[in-house]
This record gives structure tokens, C-alpha cells and sequence, in this order.
């Protein structure tokens, strides 16, 4: 908990320091005079954006700070009401996509759901989280660790050691996969399925379809042995190859 108190008293130094300014965070709400702005040489000038980038990046901690904090009543109490306030504000101050990638956060580290607005006009419903009835309040905070089977131990960070800003969103929630056997079972029927039509291609004396499906049987036969040296069944590959619809 040593790091969840560091970054609180971060937040709260930065928030303090923004309360102090706000009329500077905040140019609508004060009339500035002449004898506000003085020039500004280079090095003063490189000091003032120094500030501002902290600002901004202190300001993402103040937020994930309040987010570990709300998730953490929420499995108290079961009241998260201000996460759609607190997402708002990022939207607002940051961008629209780190609001979709902090409700992405939300959904990884506890049992909460985000649901995408739907409808316009007078059906429109804004989107929201929302707790799934019966199930179990939870909200992974700190580091875990689990055997490896060969006596180490694997630590999966939780959410205070990954804040929302850094975690990597992924689309629809669902993770990128790649089968290579299956790459290579569809390569080879489409290769089968090529030769087939271009050897009924040169049955009919067709030159310009024979000339469109550049492959041979030396070819594909090369491609064949290596399909079967990496497990591929190339018979079975065969037997359901089918040539792909010719698009005009």
C-alpha cells in the first residue's frame, strides 16, 4: 500500500497546486491585465512549459488515483456512481479514446461492465457501468503472484502498478491470436483449389485464365512438402480445396 500512499499525496500536491492557479487553468474565468504578463526569456519560458507538462501528467494521477479510490468503495459499499463523472472528465480534459481505454481498465481490474451509448434523439441512453446482478464485487488493486509450476512465481500487476493511461486497450476486449497449422491447412487448399482451376483452365484452351493463375505443380508440390514437414495434413487439405469465386 506504500505506493497507493505516494501517489495519493501526489494527487494531492498537484491538485492543490491546480486549485491555486485556477485562474490560469481557467482563462475564461478571470480578465487578465497588462501587469499580468511580463516577457519571457528562453529559459523561463522552457521553466513554464516544464510546469505545465507536470501538470499534465499529474493530473492522469489524480484521476487514476480517484479511480482506484471509487473502485475501492465500490467493493465496500457497492456504490461506483462516480466513475461515469470521473470517465466524463478524462474525455473533457484529455481525449475520447482515453476514456474508451479507461472503461476498458475498469472492466480488466474489476467486475464492473461498461456498456456503449445506444439510440438518438429521445431514446438515446448514455453509455454506463454496471454491476452484473449476483455476481461478486471485486476490484484487483495491488500485485498478485501465482506459482510457475518450476519454482518461481509469475506477478500479475494489478490495477495501482498499471493505471488506465498506460494500459494497453484492446479492441472489443478480445485478444489477437494466430494459429500457424491452421494458416498453413488454408494455404495449401487455396493453393490446390489454384492449380485445379488452371489445370481446367488448359483443358479448355483458355490462354488468358491460364495466364491470370500464376502457379505450377512444381510449386505447389514444393509447398506440399513443407506443409507436411510442419504437420499438415496435405490429402485432407486437398480433398476440401475449393477455388475462390473469379471477380470480374
Amino acid at each position: 500500500m506504500a505506493k497507493a500512499m505516494s501517489l495519493k499525496n501526489s494527487a494531492a500536491k498537484v491538485s492543490a497546486a491546480i486549485e491555486t492557479s485556477s485562474a490560469l487553468a481557467d482563462p475564461m474565468a478571470h480578465t487578465f491585465a497588462r501587469k499580468d504578463i511580463s516577457g519571457l526569456d528562453s529559459d523561463a519560458a522552457q521553466a513554464n512549459i516544464e510546469k505545465l507538462l507536470s501538470v499534465g501528467k499529474n493530473a492522469r494521477v489524480i484521476a487514476h488515483v480517484t479511480a482506484c479510490g471509487i473502485l475501492l468503495h465500490y467493493v465496500e459499499t457497492g456504490d461506483y456512481t462516480k466513475l461515469i463523472p470521473l470517465r466524463n472528465a478524462i474525455a473533457k480534459v484529455f481525449s475520447n479514446s482515453l476514456a474508451a481505454r479507461f472503461s476498458e481498465w475498469v472492466m480488466k481490474y474489476s467486475s464492473l461492465k461498461w456498456r456503449d451509448a445506444t439510440g438518438t434523439g429521445k431514446d438515446k441512453k448514455e453509455g454506463h457501468f454496471f454491476h452484473v446482478k449476483g455476481s461478486d464485487k471485486r476490484f484487483d488493486l495491488e500485485d498478485t503472484s501465482k506459482p510457475d509450476g518450476v519454482g518461481g512465481a509469475i506477478v500479475v500487476k494489478g490495477a495501482i502498478n498499471k493505471p488506465f493511461y498506460s494500459f494497453d486497450r484492446v479492441s472489443d476486449g478480445k485478444v489477437h491470436t494466430f494459429d500457424f497449422k491452421k494458416f498453413m491447412e488454408d494455404a495449401t487448399k487455396r493453393l490446390h483449389a489454384e492449380l485445379e482451376r488452371r489445370t481446367k483452365a488448359a483443358e479448355a484452351g483458355d490462354k488468358r485464365a491460364m495466364k491470370a493463375i500464376d502457379i505450377s505443380p512444381e510449386q505447389v508440390s514444393a509447398f506440399d512438402k513443407l506443409a507436411t514437414t510442419l504437420g499438415v495434413s496435405v490429402k485432407a487439405a486437398q480433398a476440401t480445396a475449393t477455388a475462390p469465386t473469379t471477380v470480374q
